[in-house]
């Protein structure tokens, strides 16, 4: 995969998962933000928490910065408008790190909990990753019997 070709696909794959994301959010009720099905499942402000902390860290990776780690599930937003907003400007500066992927960087494979990927699945893994996430809340939902899928 060349760089040009790993752009154009993390930004519509990013693209895609932000808009199913963010649709999945806006859907939820109020009295729904903070509801899961058990003790140790997640809820849609958990899930949106941990979105905005993954892509503020996969941002700083594709800009050729120190990510702090792996995923951060303590991190947690206040309340649902300021998840909506603030996965709005993760999302801005994500595209924004995608798009400024240098040649030099591209040939690099940043660590990863797991170990290193290379950074043309740093760049095109966060629509997929969003996207999941939105999944999950998609089910969520199904349990408050809301049966619609928003894409």
């Amino acid at each position: 995969m060349t760089l040009e070709q790993a752009r154009a696909e993390g930004l519509a794959n990013a693209e895609y998962g932000l808009r199913r994301l963010r649709n999945a959010l806006v859907a939820t009720p109020a009295d729904k933000v903070e509801w899961s099905p058990g003790p140790t499942a997640k809820s849609v402000l958990a899930i949106a928490s941990h979105c905005v902390d993954a892509n503020q860290g996969i941002a700083m990776v594709l800009r050729g910065e120190e990510n702090g780690g792996g995923p951060d599930w303590s991190f947690r937003l206040p309340d649902l408008a300021t998840a909506v907003a603030e996965l709005d400007r993760t999302g801005e500066a994500l595209k924004r790190a995608i798009e400024g992927v240098t040649p030099e960087l591209f040939e690099t494979s940043p660590q990863t909990p797991g170990g290193p990927l290379p950074m043309a699945n740093w760049m095109t893994f966060p629509g997929s990753h969003l996207a999941e996430h939105a999944a999950q809340i998609d089910y969520l939902q199904t349990c408050w019997d809301d049966q619609e899928t928003r894409y």
